[in-house]
């Protein structure tokens, strides 16, 4: 499992007004489906949370592919399993978006002696930060 703990700045008035919310669980689930959602599209697109391009297939890699015939034009996607992986869980005082699977370590963070580059995809991008500000905003006690 990789965790991703958050001490932003810009999210410390995140973190101020979901201390004005007394019922957390519909939020943190709103939360947690809205990250499952742009984490998945970032497997369509194959973008890092910051919108960075995820670096190429190596020929090598390419040709293996090909020669077993599971080449598909989308970087970290050959059957679709740790795409479709990704999940989230959510109760009353945290959202945990993650994958079970094994090798999601290993492209997340990259293993330079593997000569496998890191191609994240857990983290939260700009509109990730706005969407969960625009959920919390809803839900706050006035």
């Amino acid at each position: 499992m990789i965790k991703i703990k958050l001490d932003a700045k810009d999210l410390k008035r995140i973190e101020d007004k979901l201390k004005r919310i007394k019922k957390l669980r519909e939020p943190l689930f709103l939360i947690g489906q809205a990250l499952e959602s742009s984490t998945k599209l970032r497997f369509n697109h194959g973008v890092d949370p910051t919108g960075k391009k995820w670096q190429k297939r190596s020929p090598k890699y390419i040709e293996q592919l090909r020669r077993q015939r599971r080449l598909t034009p989308r970087v970290l996607v050959v059957s679709g399993n740790l795409q479709r992986s990704i999940d989230f869980k959510s109760d009353n005082s945290k959202v945990v978006v993650g994958t079970p699977v094994e090798y999601s370590a290993v492209h997340q963070t990259g293993e330079p002696k593997k000569n496998i580059p890191q191609r994240e995809f857990l983290g939260l991008s700009k509109l990730d930060k706005e969407r969960i500000e625009e959920i919390i905003e809803k839900h706050i006690e006035k």
